[in-house]
């Protein structure tokens, strides 16, 4: 959570993403194949617009598909949102649509390429990206984020842009 609380801009940011690194570094020493450090320690550059980044995203999905996680798809499309950050769109793109294939039951999958199509301005992927996520999320509880989502899944099926 460190490195979640340094992306919302606090004063102390340079801590507590030293603070992240650290503890990612512990579980790696445990466990050097452990994905969600390894995306953990990407993250850290990826809030920092660091090609850095980079490296470490692809070795936690290498990871991921080695052990087999369930959510493999998420580790693509982690991949993909690293190099949307950077501005690489064309590989973004990629992988973004990638962990759609590998996840297709995942709405996040989905919700994150509607993100990306709507930043692009390809506004009728993101419209069918937007079909796809409310469509997952119609047995999902409404919690505050999940309510979020269809908000925004739904402004962006109104919008005639």
């Amino acid at each position: 959570m460190y490195d979640h609380a340094a992306m919302e801009g606090k004063k102390d940011q340079k801590s507590l993403e030293d603070k992240a690194r650290e503890n990612y570094r512990k579980a790696l020493s445990l466990n050097n194949v452990f994905p969600p450090a390894w995306w953990g320690l990407a993250r850290i550059y990826w809030h920092n617009g660091d090609k850095r980044a980079i490296p470490l995203a692809l070795k936690a999905r290498r990871y991921a598909k080695t052990i087999e996680l369930k959510d493999v798809g998420q580790y693509a499309q982690n991949v993909g949102l690293v190099y949307h950050k950077l501005g690489n769109n064309r590989r973004a793109k990629h992988w973004l649509e990638k962990g759609v294939a590998e996840s297709p039951r995942e709405w996040g999958a989905h919700y994150n390429l509607m993100r990306f199509y709507s930043d692009v301005q390809d506004h009728n992927s993101a419209q069918q990206s937007a079909k796809k996520v409310l469509a997952l999320l119609a047995n999902e509880k409404n919690s505050r984020w999940i309510k979020d989502v269809r908000k925004s899944a739904k402004t962006m099926l109104s919008s005639n842009s």
